[in-house]
């Protein structure tokens, strides 16, 4: 947690916030075709993507918008930190040749999320 401690200084996120952490790494030449992510726990999270190992950001194709026809492509220069609404529709393509592409993906709750579970139902 040392490591990605600067990150959540950053996003005024605390480290209890953090729901998931994890490297993502893209082959060369693969697509993930355009989806959006479902699930209860999208609806409680936010997504930040923190690109770390980009090659050439020209050749990665990263579009996010709330339909196919509104997707804008986010540049994935390493060290421009983003986040993305994943439950809108989203698509990505490493169109490096030889190179993965290596995105650190964080999704944390906001400080409301905790009081709700406090609630009694």
């Amino acid at each position: 947690h040392l490591a990605i401690q600067p990150i959540l200084q950053t996003l005024q996120i605390r480290q209890e916030q953090v729901v998931r952490c994890l490297l993502a790494g893209l082959p060369p030449g693969v697509t993930i075709p355009i989806h959006h992510d479902t699930g209860e726990w999208v609806k409680h999270t936010h997504r930040v993507h923190v690109p770390i190992i980009v090659p050439d950001p020209s050749k990665v194709l990263f579009r996010c918008g709330p339909t196919e026809q509104s997707m804008e492509r986010i540049d994935c220069t390493p060290g421009h930190v983003f986040e993305m609404n994943n439950q809108a529709k989203h698509a990505v393509t490493n169109g490096h040749e030889k190179e993965f592409r290596v995105h650190l993906i964080l999704d944390y709750v906001n400080e409301e999320f905790f009081e709700k579970r406090k609630k009694p139902v």
